[in-house]
């Protein structure tokens, strides 16, 4: 009997559009590769969340390896407070595997 190791792919997406899109295509990759990971963003502000999400091909794409996004910084501190649990809980029991913008290359 195998035992499945769980994996977090994590990205950071500091630059809105570019950074999100040059790390798309090894995002998909992994998913593929590992299907019992599962792939994680964090996005620093809702302005950079939203930008993203209305941009329908790369919100597309992101939706079809079933990711998980985080976003850091909120105006609501209440929310900001039950983000950083949902993260810390996400975290705890996994290896983590975070991709930087230089692991692209």
């Amino acid at each position: 009997m195998s035992k499945k190791r769980i994996v977090n792919f994590i990205y950071l997406c500091k630059n809105k559009l570019v950074g999100i899109d040059s790390v798309l295509p090894l995002l998909m990759e992994l998913k593929k590769r590992y299907p019992d990971g599962s792939v994680v963003v964090f996005f620093l502000h809702e302005a950079c969340y939203s930008k993203i999400r209305k941009n329908y091909h790369i919100w597309k794409a992101l939706k079809s390896i079933e990711f998980q996004s985080f976003i850091v910084r909120r105006n609501n501190k209440i929310k900001q407070c039950i983000e950083w649990f949902r993260i810390i809980a996400l975290m705890a029991f996994r290896k983590n595997i975070i991709i930087n913008q230089k692991d692209i290359l």
